[in-house]
């Protein structure tokens, strides 16, 4: 991850896991056609970002299996 997206994650007091950051660079490399994260994260608002971060949240969070114990 970039240092930007670090930065502003940090400013807006936001925690992340490896895998929702990991999915928030993709995001941003998508949405804004840019080819690094430090660049895509210069094009979008604080708005954005945050709209971006819970797009990622939701998206890992589809993908996690989820286990259920047998009684």
């Amino acid at each position: 991850m970039s240092i930007l997206v670090k930065m502003r994650l940090k400013r807006l007091g936001l925690k992340l896991s490896h895998e929702e950051r990991k999915e928030l660079d993709r995001l941003l490399i998508e949405k804004t056609g840019e080819k690094d994260c430090d660049e895509a994260v210069k094009k979008v608002s604080d708005e954005q970002f945050i709209k971006l971060v819970n797009e990622a949240i939701q998206r890992v969070k589809s993908k996690k299996p989820i286990y259920i114990q047998a009684t």
